[in-house]
């Protein structure tokens, strides 16, 4: 028996000694609990009766301000009974709560799955931005090599007394591959126009430039082509040779 049991034979029924209110339960343990309910001013005692009051009745609540029966208290206390997991079990029969929860657990993972799916491309962004700048700093670096091998490799460019054969061939060839992408000669370098270039570069005279390219032309690194229209071309900036007439043109073999 437990207090609310106790306030509610005290509530549907006349006062009563305390044998009488206990009847089969009149127990020590009961009885401490009545003279409990007595001290918390639940339960007065008079004349040797006990009576529920006011303050007892709010202790029961307000399912017992109706005459309840001992049948639908026992049903009461059952249902208070019911554990932590069968109220679990009856939340999840409950349609409403079971379809909110649907719809927010729903939308909560659309909104995980639209994070995910900006945090993959901008992954991938920040993968592609890597390549690309890998890829530019690869070209660079090889960049970088060619022309300082280039650089290692070109001659001087210095009005001197550059008399070396190699290297002036080597100028030679530089003056001639860019006169070439300039004009859109197609291979073949007017012998005045290499040479005006050529002196720009390199302190020589006419008769010196002139000779380099015979000898280059007897090693087979050049060929000197004549003019066949003379009247296209000047006389006096040419090569002339008796047994071969007027050198006008270079092609690099």
């Amino acid at each position: 028996m437990n207090e609310e049991e106790l306030l509610w034979r005290l509530r549907s029924g006349k006062p009563k000694t305390i044998k009488q209110l206990l009847q089969k339960s009149y127990t020590e343990e009961n009885e401490k609990l009545l003279t409990s309910l007595v001290e918390k001013g639940a339960v007065a005692l008079k004349n040797k009766k006990y009576t529920i009051t006011p303050q007892g009745i709010k202790l029961i609540g307000e399912r017992f301000d109706k005459k309840y029966t001992k049948k639908e208290y026992a049903k009461n206390e059952k249902i208070k009974r019911t554990d932590d997991k069968s109220e679990v079990k009856a939340e999840i029969l409950n349609y409403k709560d079971v379809y909110e929860k649907i719809n927010k657990l729903s939308s909560e993972v659309s909104l995980i799955k639209s994070y995910l799916d900006e945090l993959s491309k901008e992954i991938q962004n920040m993968k592609k931005t890597q390549i690309f700048q890998a890829g530019i700093s690869q070209v660079n670096h090889q960049l970088d090599s060619q022309i300082q091998v280039k650089e290692e490799k070109k001659p001087i460019f210095d009005k001197g007394n550059v008399k070396d054969k190699v290297a002036l061939k080597e100028i030679l060839y530089e003056i001639s591959m860019s006169l070439d992408r300039e004009k859109h000669l197609g291979g073949t370098i007017p012998i005045p126009m290499l040479r005006e270039e050529f002196m720009k570069k390199v302190a020589i005279s006419r008769e010196e430039f002139d000779e380099l390219l015979l000898k280059l032309e007897t090693e087979y690194s050049i060929d000197l082509q004549t003019a066949h229209d003379m009247n296209a071309v000047n006389k006096n900036e040419g090569i002339y040779r008796q047994a071969r007439g007027l050198l006008y043109y270079l092609i690099w073999r």
